[in-house]
This record gives C-alpha cells, structure tokens and sequence, in this order.
C-alpha cells in the first residue's frame, strides 16, 4: 500500500497564502461563514495531489468529504448569519453603484438579480410584506441624483392589470408572496395613436423570490391573487412620464393617470 506523506501541511503553499490573503482581504466579511468549508475544499484539493496515489488518495478524499458533510450540517452562528444577509440599504447601495455604471439592460439585469437576493430575506420580507403591512402602494426609496425608485406594493384583493407600458422607463417587478402572472404584448398595427391591435408573445408565474424586468417601452399586463405582495423597482417616478394602456375589446388607446395600472 502506497505510504502518505504524513509530514506534508494540510494545505499547498500556494492555496494556504491565497486563503489567508482572503481572510484578511477587503472581502473577508463574505466569507466570515465559510472559512471551514473553504479550508476543507483547499485540503481535498491538496489531497488529489498525484503524489497521493492510490488506496490512500482515496481514503483521503472519503475522510475530507465526511468533514465537509458535518460542517454543512452545523448552523451557522449568529455572527455568520449577520454577515451573510443582505438588507434594503445594502441592495440601494449596489442599484446606485450598478446603475450608475451602466444604465442599460446589462446593469438592470444585475439589479433585477439583486432583487431577488434580497427578497429571499425573511427579515425583509417580514418588515415590508408580512400579512400586517398597510395596505396600498409605499414608496421604499427614490434615488435624488439617479432617479429610480423602489415600491413595495401591498395589494389587498386580486387585480388583472390591462395591457399598458411604461413609457421610456423600465420596471422589474420581485415577488414576495402569492404570485403573479405577467404577459408581454407586441402591437401588430402600425403603431396608430388612437387604435392598437395587440398580440401576447411572452407569459411566466413570478413566484416568491423570483424577478421579472421589462424593458423600456415594453408592453405588459399582470395578474394576481388576494393579497399578493411584490416589490417593484423602476427607472423613475412612473408618474412623471407619459404612458399608455390598452382595451383589447375596442383596441383604444389611454393616456394612463398616476398609480393607474400596476
């Protein structure tokens, strides 16, 4: 049976300087709850070292691996749990620092995935859109300088929205609770003023901790049940732009009014 080579560290040098480099580094308090698994996975890696051949290589890797089941199986303490959340001003934080980098799909895009980290917080969750919250539409934060804002709505009895968009603003809507359903629309007239002939081309469930994002101009419709919750980030105050909705039974175009259509 090939022999270990019990006097070699636990950890290659190279991997254990980028792990303390890690510890110490500017991130450290991401992995505040983490450093035991890392410091397991660095010595699985050490152990598949062609130097470990054979039976012991892999009775090395079998033993890691029980470790590593038991750390996941431990609960993280309070102070990790800490580290590891993520809270409305966080997620304000990194909308101003995306957004203000890029402004186009792509930023949005990775704020409509911070929108979903965030809602899979329960303590947001449960101070924004628990059961008790007032009814209604609140506004969580409007930027001063970017312009966007965040909405938390709180909706009492079902609504099916009719087709309508947002005008050169772009909206992502996260679900908290409930669901809803959301449709894309295209016009398939020429674009008349008064008169739309609309066509569905996209329909998704947005259930609990999922996010959605229409694109500036995009045409859309939303249903949901009693007591749906979900939280809306726009481009701006919808209210200061014109938009639009639509009657799919006479295909009439509206000028929409403030807080008109969700």
């Amino acid at each position: 049976m090939p022999e270990v080579l019990a006097q070699e560290p636990a950890l290659g040098g190279d991997a254990a300087s980028r792990f303390k480099q890690a510890q110490a580094g500017p991130n450290a308090d991401r992995i505040a709850g983490k450093d035991r698994l890392a410091q397991l996975l660095l010595e699985l890696l050490h152990y598949g070292h062609p130097r470990f051949r054979g039976y012991d290589r892999a009775r090395a890797a079998l033993a890691l691996a029980a470790q590593m089941r038991q750390a996941c199986s431990q609960p993280f303490s309070l102070s990790e749990r800490i580290a590891m959340s993520y809270s409305l001003d966080q997620f304000v934080s990194d909308c101003r620092a995306i957004l203000k980098r890029d402004p186009g799909p792509h930023g949005r895009e990775e704020v409509r995935t911070r929108l979903e980290r965030l809602l899979h917080e329960r303590d947001f969750v449960d101070q924004y859109c628990a059961p008790q919250a007032p009814r209604g539409l609140k506004v969580l934060y409007e930027d001063p300088e970017l312009g966007f804002q965040i909405l938390a709505h709180i909706n009492d009895k079902a609504r099916m929205s009719p087709p309508h968009d947002h005008g050169a603003s772009w909206a992502i809507y996260g679900q908290a609770t409930h669901y809803t359903d959301m449709i894309e629309w295209e016009r398939g007239d020429n674009g008349d003023a008064g008169k739309a002939k609309l066509k569905p081309v996209k329909k998704y469930r947005l259930m609990p901790g999922h996010a959605g994002i229409y694109q500036d101009g995009t045409i859309h419709s939303i249903d949901y049940p009693d007591s749906a919750r979900f939280i809306r980030v726009t481009g701006t105050n919808l209210d200061n732009i014109q938009r639009v909705r639509f009657d799919l039974a006479t295909g009439e175009v509206h000028q929409m009014h403030p807080q008109q259509a969700t």
